[in-house]
């Protein structure tokens, strides 16, 4: 895919296909052999890749996307999103989301996702243990953050 105005288009519909829960689709966007690599791990093949989705899609049960304007230079594109949705258990959530690309031709060859695990716990924790631990990995990281004057 040489065309940036094509790339553009390509994420704006794989994002579509995001917001819709449709694994299918989303599949449709990557090579046979591309690699996805995100925080929970690396995802070699459609097959894998499925499964990864899968996994992602099974826990939202809303998931609404707002995008900024990818950037595309050649055949590699990054793409800013915030994600909104309601997890399966009725949490609602609210996280940034970056996805840097190599395309192939038509297809995503390559794709790093990239989101802060620690504010999707954070709002995604139930229970008064689970928000304890959360709660206090958040607090020793914004002490650790804190100027001494």
């Amino acid at each position: 895919m040489d065309n940036e105005a094509e790339i553009k288009d390509s994420l704006r519909k794989k994002a579509k296909a995001l917001v819709e829960r449709d694994k299918d689709k989303i599949l449709q966007f990557y090579a046979e052999d591309a690699k996805v690599v995100t925080n929970e791990g690396t995802y070699e093949g459609r097959k894998e890749i499925g499964k990864y989705w899968q996994f992602i899609l099974g826990q939202f049960s809303e998931i609404q996307l707002e995008e900024s304007e990818p950037l595309v230079q050649g055949n590699k594109a990054a793409h800013e999103y915030t994600v909104k949705g309601e997890t399966v258990n009725g949490r609602r959530v609210e996280f940034p989301l970056i996805v840097a690309y190599e395309f192939t031709k038509d297809k995503i060859q390559k794709a790093h996702i990239y989101y802060d695990r620690l504010t999707l716990a954070k709002q995604a924790a139930e229970g008064w243990l689970g928000k304890r631990i959360v709660n206090s990995v958040v607090k020793r990281m914004e002490e650790g953050l804190e100027r001494k004057s």
